[in-house]
């Protein structure tokens, strides 16, 4: 006789899920926020149509560092607002998504109890807080840092999707079919944002290190060669499609020094481990937990995959702390972390979840999974409707934007650097902002010029008439009170 479902029937289960994906939709299109935080940058060459007041912006006409993401940037912005509030919308599906195909296999195949442990779970735990969310990784990189908001790095949602038939093709459980899911799904985060592809190795590495311990010590010459055939397949098109990449140099002292200023005065947030937040040491308590789980749970392979690539991400961040080597800073070999973490937790919760289920009876399990379903959906509700409070449009929030959106000067603006928001929600043609930074050499060399200028005005304002500026200026916006 078979053992009685303690969970909720299908169609219920089926109801609440559709809910919480029209809360999720809602929320984002109420986010009134126009352009936000690094959107800023990766926006730019995609708002900056001819004609607008950013035709004469310096930032704007410099090389976009992700072609294919800024081909799909102006397709977005030629939509209108509200397809880039909605954006980001497929590739949180898609972290979902690859979160409840993984948590159904921790919980025996059962799609309904990986919904639970996925939905009414670990989503629940952190989506109202979404700035320190469990879609996040070491250095502050995170898949998605809030709804409504799309970035090149979003597209690692793909490689967290990818992540069961990868382990499904790895550990034998599968074959072709999945792992060419895994290698199409990989390719497209890696297009999107080339960093990934780096991302990948960590993960392929892991793979052959779990592979040997889960076969006794025994290194699989095919398995290997697959592997290895895979992660350079990959590398390839990858550069083929950022040709961009090959053609930075970094030979001269002046390029060689405006990319250790950028890896480690402007970003040290993400590349040295001193700086990091420190709740990502829980971060990597919830790793070593997950291994350490699935380990008592017999599954050796994804127990000595997940110390492998958090090993590979510990060690490089201590190598770049110590060697302040902006290249391997800027490759990020800690981003894997990003798909560690919701990994972990799922592995952490489908174990507490399975805990707690022996301790309960059928009655009460049924009325506490949907409890949770629903706390799940509800908590996007609340989100949206504190973000609605907190959060109005930046022309009337943000006092440089709101002015200079007042005044619509014409020509090129000298602002504050931290004036962040005003190139593109204002929208005006400005001469420098600390926000955007290019990539390509001789762009980054420039934009630290500018900086540079701006800062010894800033200083010393009476020098203004004696510092010489790469083009002309036409109005100044002056300590955020001001448009002159």
């Amino acid at each position: 006789m078979s053992k009685p479902s303690i969970l909720p029937r299908k169609g219920l289960l089926i109801m609440g899920l559709a809910a919480f994906n029209l809360a999720l939709a809602l929320a984002s299109v109420l986010l009134p926020r126009p352009f936000n935080n690094n959107q800023n940058q990766y926006f730019a060459q995609a708002v900056a149509l001819e004609g607008t007041p950013l035709e004469h912006d310096w930032f704007v006409h410099t090389a976009a560092p992700f072609p294919l993401f800024n081909a799909a940037a102006k397709g977005i912005v030629a939509l209108g607002p509200l397809a880039v509030k909605l954006s980001v919308w497929p590739m949180l599906l898609a972290a979902f998504a690859g979160l409840t195909w993984f948590a159904s296999r921790l919980q025996g195949g059962s799609v309904v109890r990986g919904l639970l442990v996925c939905d009414a779970f670990v989503i629940a735990l952190r989506l109202p807080q979404l700035q320190t969310n469990l879609f996040a990784g070491f250095g502050e990189q995170h898949l998605f840092r809030s709804l409504a908001y799309l970035q090149p790095s979003s597209a690692g949602c793909l490689l967290l999707l990818a992540f069961v038939p990868f382990w499904k093709a790895c550990t034998g459980a599968g074959g072709a079919k999945d792992a060419g899911w895994a290698f199409a799904l990989a390719l497209v985060a890696c297009l999107f944002h080339p960093t990934y592809a780096v991302a990948v190795a960590v993960a392929l590495f892991g793979a052959v290190q779990a592979d040997v311990v889960a076969t006794g010590g025994k290194l699989r010459a095919g398995r290997l060669a697959w592997l290895a055939g895979g992660g350079l397949s990959l590398l390839l098109l990858v550069l083929a499609a950022n040709p961009q990449l090959l053609q930075m140099d970094v030979q001269s002292p002046d390029r060689i020094a405006a990319l250790a200023r950028f890896a480690f005065e402007r970003i040290p947030h993400h590349t040295l481990i001193s700086h990091w937040p420190t709740s990502d040491f829980w971060l990597i308590v919830l790793i070593a937990a997950a291994a350490i789980v699935r380990w008592r749970q017999g599954d050796r392979w994804l127990s000595v995959w997940l110390v492998s690539t958090l090993a590979v991400c510990l060690g490089a961040a201590v190598a770049v702390q110590m060697l302040h080597s902006a290249m391997l800073a800027l490759l990020f070999p800690w981003r894997i972390s990003v798909i560690l973490v919701p990994i972990a937790a799922a592995c952490v919760a489908a174990e507490a979840i399975h805990v707690w289920e022996r301790t309960q009876s059928p009655a009460r399990m049924r009325w506490s999974m949907g409890l949770m379903l629903l706390a799940a959906t509800l908590s996007l509700a609340v989100f949206a409707a504190r973000q609605m409070r907190s959060i109005a449009l930046v022309e009337t929030t943000d006092e440089a934007t709101r002015l200079v959106a007042q005044v619509r000067p014409s020509g090129v603006g000298l602002i504050p650097l931290d004036a962040l928001d005003v190139r593109l929600n204002a929208p005006a043609a400005v001469y420098v902002d600390y926000k955007s930074p290019p990539y390509m050499s001789d762009d980054l060399v420039e934009w630290w010029r500018r900086v540079d200028a701006v800062r010894r005005i800033e200083r010393e304002p009476a020098g203004l008439c004696s510092i010489k500026l790469a083009q002309p200026i036409d109005w100044i916006l002056r300590s955020r009170s001001a448009v002159v």
